[in-house]
């Protein structure tokens, strides 16, 4: 393969050394493409891969690293930018009950937008979206409404699923090679995962519970730590040789 390219959200977000793209760039001294972006939804994360693709990269490996069901993302016209929208996490780090990881969603919104709330980001602008306060208020409402009414995680579940089964058979065509890896937790459908080969670790599949259950995170947030990243990498560098 000529290279590696990583479409993913924080998770995957090359911070520098200890990153796990940083391992993987290490071990098969190839050039590491990270287009991972904090915040990124699902649609997001896969249109970076068609967007590749579109434009001729054939020989590589893709790392999809999918994220939440609930986040949105959507072109907006006012601003003319992509929006990506997500609800406040409750409990930044995630915690373990009753053998269980517990990572709590406010889908009602009671918490101001400056401290968490439902968040619209635009892509690559950490800032603010670009909108005024009437406008980013309405969106966050909009944002609130589609969760209340429309939000369904098992369809959701299934439309990725869809999704994950279209990029793999555009990717076999390209002559390109695919690694999908799942983060958030619950998994809706194990079954799902298992036959469409997606990355694991002892067979766990949300990456999410893997590292809360083993100690993998940072201790400040739901992401990995260094060692966290170190492991993830072996294990990935362990399935790609086996792609």
């Amino acid at each position: 393969m000529d290279k590696i390219i990583i479409s993913g959200d924080s998770y995957s977000y090359n911070m520098g050394t200890g990153s796990y793209s940083e391992y993987l760039k290490d071990y098969y001294k190839l050039d590491v493409v990270n287009l991972s972006w904090p915040g990124q939804s699902n649609k997001s994360i896969l249109n970076s891969i068609y967007e590749q693709i579109q434009n001729g990269v054939t020989n590589s490996l893709f790392i999809c690293q999918l994220t939440y069901l609930h986040r949105l993302g959507m072109f907006c016209n006012i601003n003319e930018k992509k929006l990506e929208f997500q609800p406040f996490m409750v409990n930044v780090t995630p915690e373990i009950k009753n053998s269980k990881v517990i990572f709590d969603v406010d889908y009602e919104n009671n918490h101001p937008a400056k401290h968490g709330g439902i968040q619209i980001k635009g892509i690559r602008d950490k800032k603010n979206s670009g909108l005024d306060d009437v406008t980013y208020n309405t969106l966050r409402q909009f944002y609130k409404t589609y969760l209340k009414y429309m939000f369904n995680e098992k369809n959701e579940f299934n439309q990725l699923m869809l999704d994950v089964d279209i990029l793999q058979k555009v990717i076999n065509f390209t002559n390109n090679k695919i690694l999908f890896i799942y983060w958030q937790e619950p998994v809706i459908n194990k079954k799902e995962l298992e036959s469409r080969n997606f990355f694991n670790i002892d067979s766990e599949y949300s990456m999410l519970i893997w590292s809360t259950l083993n100690d993998m995170l940072d201790g400040k947030t739901s992401h990995l730590s260094n060692q966290g990243h170190k492991v993830i990498s072996e294990e990935i560098i362990k399935k790609i040789n086996n792609i």
